[in-house]
């Protein structure tokens, strides 16, 4: 069909492969970016080169020399609200006749994504430190009765790091940093089946749309990858930080359980197919680069500004091995494209005890419309951000932040011989808030 995308049974491109995010916290193909407050407070602007408490093992470890403290430890509680509002525009079934079930709906989670770094300061030259965090991550639930439902119900993943790094101050002007991510993944992806058209097709008798199956797959794996920075100070009032994220490829193993309705038994050819089995895939997480500024421009007020580039053409296609020899192999085509964000940002010193910092940023998402879907119909948008550290003593700064994603409309067209087509439309909805505690000893 003309302007849709035929996609291979049960895209087992597992859910896992679509992050999301939640993103997401952000979009960007579910890269979810959370893993500070203050890097939130500004839509990410100078998180490479502010280096302001210990969550800068993560956005750039050379900027743990920025810490005079013997020990550095931020935690830091975001919440993340995402919505996600998708309206059926004619869909059909693979027998052609339209959709039933609700033409609207909902999907997203409210989920608690929570980071922890710790910086200990070795000596005059040598800083070590320690992150915890969530940097991909997606979750989206719609209803098991929805039109849609035959391209997607629930789909989960998060990736969990673990990030201890190294920094050495070289001289007044120059530090490098280094450290080491070790990751964890976990995934969950369903979608209903159309038993009962596939029957009516066949002679059964089964009714068309109401007769419906379901596959879930679930996985887990574990990566390893690497991260380099550096700090550049050409006076007291600049510093710039370049930051480099690898590329980790998480070889997800997991298993794939069908429901099958009894009157269906028929079409899985004596349970040949459509029968639990355990699944293989590689999943590939982006390299990412940021190059960002803090330029200090009087006694109270610093400008930050930001750009990091994400490698999501990393995801061509995802390929799907069953343990079930009967299960033929499933190539499932992304072709997302390397995309960018750009941030600018202030910093405002309004007391002794009170900094204030605002934001802005536009960010391209990596999903291209010949193969956008429910699971991850995701546009580009633009972020606004706001929030305040309060010195509460010399040792404990608190934080709030909120950040809320304007987010362009998503047209959806995809077409699947064994899922029909839904074309449609989805409006997204992300709100972040949350407080970060910094202590200093």
């Amino acid at each position: 069909m003309h302007g849709r995308t035929p996609r291979l049974p049960f895209r087992t491109a597992l859910a896992i492969a679509l992050l999301a995010a939640a993103s997401t916290a952000r979009g960007g193909g579910w890269k979810l970016e959370v893993m500070g407050a203050k890097q939130l407070e500004t839509s990410y602007a100078g998180n490479a080169a502010s280096a302001e408490d210990a969550s800068t093992v993560w956005f750039n470890p050379a900027g743990m020399t920025e810490l005079s403290s013997k020990w550095t430890a931020t935690v830091n509680v975001p919440v993340i609200d995402l919505s996600i509002d998708t309206r059926d525009d004619g869909s059909r079934s693979i027998l052609g006749q339209p959709l039933t079930g609700p033409r609207t709906t909902g999907a997203g989670k409210v989920v608690l994504v929570p980071s922890f770094y710790a910086v200990r300061r070795m000596g005059e030259a040598v800083w070590a430190g320690i992150g915890f965090n969530t940097p991909f991550g997606l979750g989206t639930n719609y209803d098991e009765s929805w039109r849609g439902r035959y391209q997607a119900t629930e789909t989960t993943l998060l990736v969990y790091n673990l990030n201890p790094s190294l920094a050495w101050r070289l001289d007044d002007h120059w530090s490098v940093g280094g450290g080491v991510d070790v990751q964890y993944s976990r995934g969950v992806f369903s979608e209903m089946i159309d038993f009962g058209s596939f029957g009516a097709a066949s002679g059964l008798g089964l009714a068309p749309q109401q007769d419906d199956g379901k596959v879930r797959i679930g996985g887990t794996a574990w990566a390893v990858g690497f991260d380099l920075g550096t700090l550049w100070k050409p006076c007291a009032s600049t510093k710039i930080g370049l930051a480099f994220h690898s590329k980790t490829v998480h070889d997800i193993s997991g298993s794939a359980h069908f429901r099958v309705p009894e009157d269906a038994a028929p079409l899985t050819g004596n349970g040949a197919v459509f029968r639990n089995t355990n699944a293989d895939a590689p999943l590939p997480m982006p390299a990412s680069v940021s190059l960002s500024a803090d330029q200090v421009v009087s006694a109270k007020l610093a400008i930050l500004a930001d750009a990091t580039w994400t490698q999501w053409s990393a995801l061509r296609r995802i390929t799907i091995d069953f343990d079930n020899p009967n299960q033929p192999r499933i190539a499932q085509p992304f072709d997302w494209r390397d995309v960018w964000r750009w941030s600018l940002g202030a910093r405002y010193r309004a007391g002794e005890r009170l900094t204030l910092r605002a934001g802005a940023a536009y960010e391209q998402t990596p999903v291209v419309a010949h193969t956008r879907e429910p699971r991850v119909p995701e546009a580009n948008h633009e972020w606004v951000s706001a929030g305040f550290t309060y010195r509460a003593s010399e040792k404990l700064d608190v934080d709030f932040f909120y950040v809320h994603l304007f987010t362009d409309e998503a047209k959806i067209d995809v077409f699947d011989p064994t899922a029909g087509s839904y074309v449609g439309h989805s409006d997204w909805n992300i709100n972040n808030v949350g407080l970060s505690a910094t202590l200093k000893f």
